[in-house]
């Protein structure tokens, strides 16, 4: 937070999860609804203000005090609470954003570029990652890809993980007797058959990139899935091209 940070609502919720070290300013506001409508961790110890069922405020100095917190709603609810303490509220967020999700999905029509139109009565199925997989949000995202777009996009060190067959590429010749050196970054695709697809070229000399797409296209992977059903990856290689 290098400055103001303000979330404002009408009639929804505002729902913040806070580092317990971090300093700020806090100042939230409902604008009716009275004392219940903000809910707080007590260990914040905020300054309640309110007047009977109309307007509540609460305000109190984290660690000290530092950039302000501003929160503001009409009608909802107000709940502060620290990032490491409220797994269970956590979870219900996630499957209240599922649950919103797969209402969409009944209703929304499809452009080049959107989202197809269920051709069922059930909307598809949120597939839960392994715990291991990284933080939840990465999690959800990842069944998002999955989802719309048949692929998920993965960090260029779980690709490698999964290479089974990966030859370097030869240095081209005339690249050598040139001088040229320096480093390619290619974004490739790793198939649902365990090829290596070349997307496009990120950076690199075009001489140094086709010595590289080359070497790329013998390449093979095991095959990534998630849910249980199998999904291109998408992912970056990058090549250090050096004289010696």
């Amino acid at each position: 937070m290098p400055g103001l940070s303000q979330l404002t609502s009408g009639n929804g919720d505002i729902i913040v999860f806070l580092p317990r070290n971090l300093a700020a300013d806090i100042d939230a506001q409902v604008e009716s609804g009275g004392e219940r409508r903000i809910e707080a961790d007590p260990a914040l110890a905020l300054q309640i203000q309110n007047r009977g069922n109309g307007p509540v405020r609460a305000t109190g100095a984290l660690n000290g005090g530092g950039p302000p917190l501003k929160l503001r709603t009409t009608a909802g609810k107000i709940r502060l609470q620290f990032l490491d303490s409220q797994i269970a509220l956590r979870q219900t967020l996630i499957q209240e954003q599922k649950e919103r999700l797969m209402e969409r999905l009944q209703t929304v029509q499809l452009t080049q570029t959107g989202f197809v139109k269920s051709q069922s009565s059930n909307a598809p199925e949120i597939a839960n990652e392994p715990q291991d997989r990284g933080d939840w949000i990465d999690r959800w995202l990842s069944s998002l890809e999955a989802t719309f777009l048949g692929n998920i996009h993965e960090d260029p060190d779980e690709l490698q993980k999964h290479l089974m067959l990966a030859p370097p590429p030869a240095y081209p010749e005339i690249a050598r007797r040139a001088g040229v050196q320096g480093i390619v970054r290619l974004q490739v695709r790793a198939t649902k058959d365990g090829r290596i697809e070349v997307d496009k070229i990120l950076s690199g000399s075009p001489t140094l990139a086709d010595a590289a797409i080359a070497a790329v296209k013998q390449w093979r992977v095991r095959p990534f899935s998630t849910g249980g059903r199998p999904v291109d990856v998408i992912s970056t290689v990058t090549f250090n091209f050096q004289l010696h």
